[in-house]
Order: structure tokens, then sequence, then C-alpha cells
């Protein structure tokens, strides 16, 4: 976890939003190009582009959640019900450690008392998904 956790600061101090530094560096195990996982992420940082959205570091869980989890069978309804489960408890897990799934709420707009950075809802969504893969929730 370590390794990936650095690699995901790495690509967030050189300019990659929340959701991509997540998504991308996990390619390997969700068997998508990177270019296209970094374009695939562009509209989900900042809460979905207007802080009023799910955090963009989740967003990229539940992505690769879906592309791990997901055959692409439109007529296997067992595989879309078991990444909607495990997407349900991801966020569920995250939102538990953080009092919320929401950008604006983790940044603390309303409030003006942050209750999570950036990089610590990244590092919450990268430790929950390497969690949930040893627990064998996300099978890989």
């Amino acid at each position: 976890m370590e390794r990936k956790q650095a690699a995901i600061a790495k690509k967030y101090d050189h300019g990659y939003n929340c959701s991509q530094a997540v998504g991308c560096v996990f390619c390997d195990i969700a068997g998508i190009d990177e270019t296209l996982m970094y374009r695939l992420m562009s509209g989900f940082a900042v809460g979905m582009g207007g802080m009023k959205g799910t955090c963009g570091a989740v967003s990229a869980g539940v992505a690769l959640i879906g592309l791990i989890m997901n055959n692409g069978d439109s007529e296997d309804v067992t595989q879309k019900a078991r990444a909607l489960k495990t997407a349900k408890e991801y966020t569920k897990r995250f939102a538990e450690k953080n009092q919320s799934l929401a950008c604006n709420e983790l940044k603390g707009l309303d409030t003006g008392k942050m209750i999570r950075s950036c990089d610590g809802c990244i590092e919450d969504a990268v430790e929950i998904f390497e969690d949930m893969i040893k627990e064998g929730l996300i099978q890989i």
C-alpha cells in the first residue's frame, strides 16, 4: 500500500486531480490504459466539478470497482449487483470514516471547519480500496 500511496502522491503533486491520481495508479488491476483513465477521471474532481457532489477520490474508487467487478456482459445481472453492493460498501466505509462523501462538506465550505484535506481523502479512498481487496470484497 505504501508504494501505491507514494505513486498517487507523486501524480497528485504533478497536476493530476484527486480522481485521476487514484484511478491511474490502479490501471494495472482495472485493465485499462492510463491515458484513458486519466481522461475519464478528468471531471470527477472537486466534487464532480462544483464541490457539491461526491469526493473525486471516492468517485475514482467506485469507477475502479465497476471496471474490476463488471465483466461487460449486460445479460449478467449478478455481476452488476455484486459491483453495486461493493460500491455501496466502499462509499459507506468512506462516509463512516470522514462523516461525509460530499466534497464541500469534507472541505468545510459551509461550516468553515475542514473535515478532511484532499490529500487525506485520497489516502482514505486508497486505504479502504486496498482493505476491501485484502478482504476479498474486490476480487482482482
